[in-house]
């Protein structure tokens, strides 16, 4: 028989007082929500580990952020929910935010056959550190039957099926949310469960077979944060302009001085990476379309005249000056 006191512990006392309750409410509700789903008789000291995570990592059992599960061995284990992971992550005085990045290829989902990205990246930035955590989830990995887990186990759609690149986000995030901060103890649900093999569609098939038609790459989905609209309307009649005069060389420089956040001009040099491969695709034989590598931003200032007076530079001069060491003819005019 143990000797623990729950009542009487401090850490009890202190989570109690925290949540503004008295010890024996805190404890009745904790083994409600907590403890419900275990099977058996769970000894104060196992009780005494969940209730230092929930201490360690200030997470509060009755918002859902954490539950315990027992193992096929009968180990009780702390299991931390997405929503768990979330709050220590946006708790932390150190998190300075994420990004996440999206595989262009696809892999199809076996029960539903959604079109799922084969893999999910995610950085996570912070303050105190010069270089961020960046970690890769791949979906052939992470792929959970409805069957695996027990609340899905009578339907052949559970989380997996339904919303798999979330769960796929989901996984990549709760990873680097571990290695950034140093996070252990805990498991994350995903972690408890067996996987089960998913086979990537091949590009080619094998000869003697019939050949699939695989479907197209995905572009890159747009930065988070990015107003798309507003980045693809000051581009497109730059990629027309460009298309016309048939020169590239004039766009990545002159984007690059008009575009000061990053990650519109990501998206924007995206954008043009995309229309110039489809023009050469569709017009194979113009030996005029060149890259802005190939022209070279040194050599499109070099015919820039030098300005007096520190005398603002308006657009329709620099796109000017940009035409001319393309060595392309025409007036560019005024474009947004």
């Amino acid at each position: 028989m143990s000797n623990i006191n729950l009542e009487q512990l401090e850490l009890t006392q202190s989570l109690a007082q925290k949540r503004k309750m008295t010890t024996d409410a805190f404890l009745a509700s904790f083994r409600k929500y907590v403890l419900a789903n275990l099977k058996g008789t769970i000894s104060n000291e196992e009780v005494v580990s969940l209730l230092t995570i929930a201490e360690r990592y200030d997470v509060d059992p009755f918002l859902g952020h954490f539950y315990a599960f027992q193992t096929t061995e009968g180990k009780i284990v702390p299991v931390l929910t997405y929503d768990g992971w979330v709050h220590i992550v946006n708790r932390n005085p150190q998190y300075d935010g994420e990004a996440f990045a999206f595989s262009e290829s696809r892999v199809g989902e076996p029960v539903t056959q959604k079109k799922v990205h084969e893999w999910i990246e995610c950085t996570i930035y912070r303050k105190d550190r010069q270089y961020p955590v960046v970690v890769r989830e791949y979906f052939n990995e992470n792929y959970q039957d409805a069957s695996v887990n027990t609340q899905d186990a009578n339907s052949d759609q559970g989380a997996w099926q339904k919303l798999p690149n979330r769960r796929l986000r989901m996984q990549a995030f709760v990873q680097a949310a571990r290695l950034a901060f140093g996070i252990t103890g805990v498991y994350h649900q995903q972690d408890l469960q067996q996987t089960s093999a998913v086979k990537r569609t091949p590009a080619v098939d094998a000869p003697g077979q019939q050949q699939v038609e695989q479907p197209e790459p995905i572009v890159s989905l747009k930065p988070q944060y990015v107003n798309a609209e507003k980045v693809e309307a000051f581009v497109k009649p730059l990629i027309q302009r460009a298309k016309e005069l048939k020169a590239w060389g004039f766009l990545e420089p002159y984007l690059k001085g008009h575009i000061t956040d990053k990650d519109e001009l990501q998206f924007a040099l995206q954008l043009i990476e995309k229309a110039m491969a489809e023009h050469k695709k569709s017009s194979p034989d113009e030996d005029k379309c060149q890259r802005s590598e190939e022209v070279g931003v040194d050599q499109a200032t070099l015919d820039v005249t030098p300005v007096q007076n520190d005398e603002t530079i308006e657009a329709p001069q620099v796109f000017n000056a940009i035409s001319n060491s393309a060595q392309v003819e025409g007036n560019f005019g005024v474009l947004p």
